[in-house]
């Protein structure tokens, strides 16, 4: 199995641009890359958030974001891209709109029809110990919410402005529902759902499967809503299964079947 992988645009491969959620960060998939195929090239780009104030705070600016990097990193050949929660809506938009070079879709816990927000009031200082109870409702075991985890997490929302960022993304996302456009959604999806997910719950995988007609709806077991973090093994090879018969062979070149 492979361990190294491409931050940067690379030799060989088709590439698969993996998109982390709102509160992720590239990291995240990491788990999952040394169980792709070798003929996976993957790239990981970080969303610019809370970082400044004309950082992206619209699902449309976080589109434009990723059509901007795929533009500078893949020189006009195929692309699938990935993306768990709001990179999975943010895949889906460009999809849309580039039918002509995304050939393929990677989701996982994608928001687009429905995401449970995150219980509870925050109240004007919430402690650490709050943080780390919301955060165990994003996953089926609460061990993966580590101290890092949590720091990151109480470290960026410190910020006024990341917190004014936050609510204008979350609401962009609610109001972009993507019910009537997922019919125009015609290359290949996989949708590699957390069975014990509760903020798109199962429910929601089974909606996007039914209204998307190249979509194949995989469960992962005791996974909730961040697969690549909590069940990168069964994610990693779900995607290669699916690789290897839905988008290796359709983009092998005809010259070795035109030799008779």
């Amino acid at each position: 199995m492979k361990q190294q992988f491409q931050t940067e645009q690379g030799d060989g491969g088709i590439h698969l641009v993996l998109l982390h959620g709102m509160m992720g960060e590239p990291e995240n998939w990491h788990g999952v890359l040394p169980h792709l195929s070798d003929d996976v090239q993957p790239l990981l780009p970080r969303f610019p958030f809370f970082e400044r104030a004309d950082s992206p705070r619209t699902i449309p600016d976080c589109v434009e974001f990723v059509k901007d990097y795929i533009d500078r990193h893949v020189n006009h050949g195929p692309v699938v891209l990935g993306g768990n929660s709001l990179g999975g809506h943010v895949s889906l938009l460009i999809a849309i709109d580039r039918p002509e070079q995304i050939a393929g879709l990677v989701l996982t816990g994608s928001s687009g029809l429905f995401e449970r927000q995150i219980t509870g009031q925050r109240g004007a200082n919430p402690s650490r110990q709050w943080y780390r109870e919301k955060m165990k409702e994003i996953f089926y075991d609460p061990r993966h919410v580590t101290a890092r985890l949590v720091d990151r997490v109480v470290d960026t929302l410190e910020s006024r402005l990341a917190r004014r960022h936050l609510v204008s993304i979350a609401k962009s996302a609610k109001r972009d529902n993507l019910a009537d456009r997922l019919e125009s959604v015609h290359c290949p999806v996989l949708l590699a759902w957390g069975k014990q997910d509760s903020i798109t719950p199962p429910d929601v995988a089974a909606e996007f499967h039914a209204l998307i007609a190249e979509s194949e709806l995989v469960w992962l077991n005791e996974c909730g809503h961040a697969a690549m973090i909590e069940q990168p093994h069964q994610l990693g090879l779900a995607i290669s299964d699916w690789w290897r018969r839905r988008i290796a062979p359709p983009l092998t070149s005809p010259a070795a079947e035109s030799v008779a």
